[in-house]
């Protein structure tokens, strides 16, 4: 399901290739048995994925409830009789489903239902999210955020032990990176929580972006983000450090639509420093390019955005778009040594994730893109 891309770096030491997602198109009989093969184990990889507790208040004696990253509302915003678009439909393949239902859009399973209930209702109150975010809102976002990240990583190590010795090397390694990033998303869920309970101030977050469009966008994101490089492709996260202290530093984006306007945020944690110069680059920019950044970023960084099946048709088309969702963050080859190797790595995927170096999208977040308008006595 891989390809090699054609901007490869060659130097006297490595050879590397960035892995993107091909358009792969199979029969129906063997995606009937690929089907079989992937709902057994994704069943016993559910099952034994599930928390003794709450990962909010702690219980043990809890109803498992299904909880949305991004705040129900917004997807029926944007929703075509209670359906979306994955980014899967940028992928033009049938392995995976090109829509969705707003029932299963980016769902986790780490909570109760009194905390799904209580715990996020003030952010998830349209008139809250209108506003500019406090620390406890950006909390609450972040625990989301990392409940979700966290439910998808406990899913992906119990498919690898069902798969047992079915397992490819590349599930075991990607795996064994989610059982890191596993522990790291913990520690810092544990102060996300912490924040969201809390009415007094925190600078435990960092606000770098807040807007409200006064339209709908087309699309809905609400997740962290781990970008290798800035603006000018200088490094942010090197995700092939070998030094076990080294820790990923995320952003959270989020793109809500919300009673016939848009909320466009983006903040990150006070210890992420490694964003300052981004944010002076980003500072620079003016409101077009901010948002088309914004764009950027989820769409090369991140599966969990889900589009209106109501968009302007041109825009799913769109070779850049389609290559921004392609663009995938493993690399392979060969070199004269390992840190010859992971080097180069590092240099290839600095050029390609460079945000000046990715592909041009088109301009989602702006006013020829909003979706037509709706009824907005329905909100009164």
């Amino acid at each position: 399901m891989w390809t090699h891309n054609e901007g490869n770096v060659d130097s006297e030491s490595a050879i590397v290739f960035r892995q993107d997602l091909l358009e792969i198109v199979i029969s129906q009989e063997e995606k009937i048995e690929l089907n079989k093969l992937v709902g057994g184990i994704d069943r016993i990889a559910h099952d034994s994925s599930k928390p003794e507790s709450c990962h909010v208040c702690g219980s043990a004696t809890f109803q498992l409830c299904s909880s949305h990253t991004i705040p129900r509302y917004c997807l029926q915003e944007i929703a075509d009789d209670g359906m979306l678009y994955a980014a899967s439909a940028l992928l033009e393949t049938n392995l995976l489903k090109a829509e969705i239902g707003v029932n299963e859009a980016a769902i986790f399973r780490c909570i109760c239902r009194k905390c799904d209930t209580e715990y996020f209702k003030l952010y998830e109150t349209p008139s809250t999210l209108l506003q500019a975010p406090s620390s406890r809102i950006m909390g609450q976002i972040a625990a989301k955020n990392l409940l979700r990240e966290i439910s998808k990583a406990r899913h992906s190590i119990s498919k690898n032990r069902a798969l047992e010795d079915k397992s490819t090397s590349a599930l075991s390694t990607m795996a064994n990176v989610r059982a890191v990033d596993l522990e790291e998303d913990e520690a810092a869920f544990r102060i996300a929580v912490r924040v969201g309970k809390s009415s007094s101030g925190s600078k435990a977050y960092h606000l770098v972006f807040h807007r409200v469009l006064p339209y709908v966008a087309p699309f809905a994101f609400q997740q962290m983000v781990s970008p290798i490089a800035d603006c000018d492709g200088s490094p942010i996260n090197y995700s092939f450090n070998p030094n076990p202290d080294y820790r990923m530093e995320p952003i959270h984006i989020c793109v809500l639509p919300s009673k016939g306007n848009t909320v466009v945020m983006m903040f990150r944690g006070e210890r992420g420093k490694r964003y300052r110069e981004f944010e002076r680059q980003f500072r620079l920019c003016n409101d077009d390019e901010q948002l088309e950044i914004i764009v950027k970023l989820i769409f090369a960084y991140s599966e969990d955005v889900f589009i209106s099946k109501k968009i302007n048709p041109a825009a799913l088309m769109d070779s850049n778009l389609k290559t921004l969702a392609r663009m995938n963050h493993n690399y392979s080859g060969f070199g004269s040594s390992d840190y010859a190797y992971k080097k180069d790595v590092q240099l290839a995927a600095v050029r390609d994730f460079s945000i000046a170096n990715l592909p041009k999208p088109p301009g989602l977040l702006l006013k020829s893109y909003a979706l037509s308008s709706i009824d907005r006595s329905s909100f009164n």
